[in-house]
């Protein structure tokens, strides 16, 4: 629960003025370099959306071409905000890229050496990164996420440019009082709020109302509190004084304009009328959020806060990858100022996502994001509606949370009916034991009502069906010094789980077979077309201990689920299935051997690794031509042995009983040197054959 200070048509003002030294050249250097990386990201994540779906060469290597001619350009940005200058009242310029700044600059009075050098390091880091930026780039599908990775580490190195040795200014707090105390604040960097008529060195946060949140004062006896203590709307403006006239042009039009200059006795403004909007949260589902509990699982529901309001999705019980498929709505939300400006302002959302804890202590945070909803999204003749999720991504102070699959759209209302006129009609889903069953799911602090997401936002379903075998665990480490004995593994995807256990790891680590329980286990999930709406499969594992107590061993996330799809099979041909059948039968009567099947093993990661190391292989080519050559020279000495052998199963089908011992009739020796010297050669080759009785080859072996 939240208080709130609802603020209607009057909005309070507070200013006030300073004289610094002027630095402004050094907070426009490092806004140009914010900037830079701010679109780097941008352009990254198109660019991984469509890896994602699957796009093709030709059309990923556009998208890097725009980025690596940004690169090379690297602009002011003003071109592509001529509308915003117009408002301004200035005439629209185009200034100089950054890399006509840096070579153009020549020392001033203002600079000292600090500044020269930092202008040459920046030049030349750039540089750099042009030639990287510049060298062929492979877009085979192995290698298209390191091309990714790559480049976030560019947009990185530009964000680490822009922090500057020597703060112009100093930094700028925001405070919240309570009964004469500090209890929460926000931090700014000055060159973040500094408005300039070149959008390229204007501060990202300059000009434009936007959601902060307030933190809770770090203090030496009480350890830091990462959750929220204020969630504040704000429009924050730094400038020198003769820009003091643009301060009220960038505010969302509609209120009374005072005079100018600033009085300080001005404490608010006044606007005149107000709209009505309606914001639709349509949230399907999360993914590979953080484990909570002791257990290993969370029991997680979304608190989405619009306004003065905050609405709650259900608690889905121990679940990474819950599936809520709900949409919330917020209506009647008031908005002053023009219709432009209705999604900064009024189109704000934050999301958290809580794990629920029915104890004292309340809900754990797991995660949080605030983003914006846009305005006239769905169309009804708009073919793209069923592609306008997203993935949101949590986070926890600078850790990533995990991810939401959602929809934010904000609906102008009819000033007459106050009904939103939208392509798509919402219904209500009763909250019953029968949607909601008490076994998965706690609905009872759920106050707002909840609707399904419009089904022609969600592509179409297909049955799918994951077929789980349980083998065993291996590697199993001791946890707080002591062994792992009784373990149990849980299976989940999408709501649909099956849970397996092993009574005593250290001595039987493979799950038991009964009549009771299947060898093969099967979970049926409907999965949407669009890869997009997959969901990721969990596996925990925990350890069972004295007392009903749980203990994580580790647990798992497949994000990936497409490579586990079954291809279909193609039917071989009469030979190829005749000689399939011959190894299969074959197979089945050479018995187990842990050396065989290790040393196959080394041989395949050998094999792997000479597939990468030309001159590996060639070393390895050399030692199996060599050892062929071996194996040729002792064939000839095995020759008397397999005649001998031939000879004694003649003569034991001929008469079985003779009298005479295993040793006599295969006419073998114990002293014979050459049969201990080659007899594992000769079990293999026996074994291929298939010929030799079991006994026959205990007495070689032997």
């Amino acid at each position: 629960d939240y208080f709130r200070l609802p603020i209607d048509l009057q909005k309070p003002i507070l200013f006030t003025k300073y004289i610094f030294h002027d630095y402004i050249y050094r907070m426009t250097l490092s806004n140009r370099l914010k900037h830079i990386s701010k679109y780097l990201y941008e352009q990254i994540r198109e660019f991984e959306l469509k890896i994602n779906s699957k796009a093709s060469n030709e059309i990923l290597i556009e998208e890097y071409r725009k980025i690596e001619n940004y690169v090379h350009t690297l602009p002011c940005g003003c071109a592509e905000h001529m509308k915003n200058s117009e408002n301004l009242g200035t005439i629209p310029v185009v200034h100089p890229n950054l890399y006509e700044l840096l070579n153009s600059t020549s020392p001033t009075i203002k600079m000292n050496q600090l500044d020269i050098k930092r202008y040459k390091k920046i030049l030349h880091n750039i540089e750099s990164i042009k030639t990287w930026i510049s060298k062929e780039v492979d877009f085979d599908e192995s290698k298209r996420y390191e091309i990714v990775k790559d480049l976030n580490n560019i947009a990185r190195a530009f964000q680490q440019m822009a922090t500057d040795a020597q703060p112009s200014l100093p930094d700028i707090f925001l405070w919240m009082i309570c009964d004469s105390k500090r209890v929460a604040y926000a931090r700014f960097q000055p060159e973040d709020l500094l408005f300039n008529f070149c959008h390229g060195e204007k501060g990202l946060y300059n000009g434009h109302v936007q959601t902060i949140f307030l933190k809770t004062p770090r203090s030496t006896d009480k350890p830091l509190n990462k959750s929220t203590n204020a969630k504040v709307q704000i429009y924050l403006w730094l400038g020198i004084e003769e820009h003091e006239p643009v301060i009220f042009k960038q505010l969302p039009a509609g209120f009374d304009m005072p005079s100018l200059p600033l009085n300080p006795q001005l404490k608010s403004i006044r606007y005149n009328a107000r709209t009505f909007y309606e914001l639709r949260c349509h949230c399907y589902k999360a993914r590979t959020l953080i484990a909570a509990d002791e257990t290993g699982l969370s029991d997680p529901y979304l608190s989405i806060t619009v306004g003065n309001e905050t609405q709650i999705t259900p608690i889905l019980k121990e679940s990474l990858c819950p599936q809520w498929n709900i949409t919330l709505t917020f209506r009647n939300l008031v908005h002053v100022g023009t219709r432009e400006t209705a999604e900064e302002i009024i189109g704000n959302v934050v999301v958290e996502c809580y794990d629920y804890d029915d104890s004292g202590d309340g809900p754990d945070l797991i995660g949080r994001f605030s983003t914006t909803a846009k305005l006239d999204l769905f169309d009804q003749d708009d073919a793209r509606s069923r592609s306008l999720f997203k993935w949101y991504e949590f986070k926890l102070g600078e850790k990533q949370a995990g991810e939401l699959l959602a929809v934010f759209e904000l609906v102008e209302l009819n000033p007459e009916t106050r009904e939103a006129e939208t392509a798509f009609e919402l219904l209500e889903i009763p909250i019953t034991a029968e949607n909601y069953p008490p076994t998965d799911y706690i609905t009872n602090i759920m106050k707002n009502k909840i609707y399904q997401i419009p089904l022609l936002l969600i592509p179409d379903y297909k049955t799918y069906q994951i077929e789980i075998m349980f083998w065993g665990l291996r590697e199993c480490r001791t946890i707080n010094l002591q062994s792992i004995q009784q373990a149990e593994v849980t299976i989940e995807c999408s709501g649909a789980r099956v849970t397996r256990s092993i009574k005593n790891v250290q001595k039987y680590p493979n799950f038991e077979v009964s009549s009771t329980e299947a060898d093969k286990y099967t979970l049926i999930v409907n999965l949407p077309n669009d890869n997009n709406f997959w969901p990721h499969l969990s596996i925990l594992c925990v350890q069972n201990r004295l007392f009903g107590m749980k203990e994580v061993i580790g647990n798992l996330v497949v994000t990936n689920l497409q490579k586990y799809l079954e291809k279909p099979v193609q039917p071989l041909t009469t030979t190829g299935q005749a000689v399939a059948d011959a190894v299969n039968e074959l197979s089945k009567r050479i018995p187990y051997d842990f050396n065989r099947v290790r040393r196959s093993v080394i041989d395949a990661y050998e094999a792997a690794l000479a597939e990468q190391d030309e001159s590996l292989r060639k070393t390895k080519l050399d030692e199996f031509e060599n050892s062929v050559g071996r194996n040729e020279d002792r064939n000839d000495s095995l020759a008397p042995i397999i005649s001998a052998d031939s000879s004694g199963q003649k003569k034991k089908d001929g008469d079985g009983s003779d009298g005479k011992t295993d040793k006599e009739k295969n006419g073998l020796n114990e002293s014979d040197p050459t049969l201990f010297s080659n007899s594992s050669n000769f079990v293999f080759r026996k074994l291929s054959s298939c010929s030799a009785s079991a006994a026959k080859m205990k007495s070689i072996i032997e």
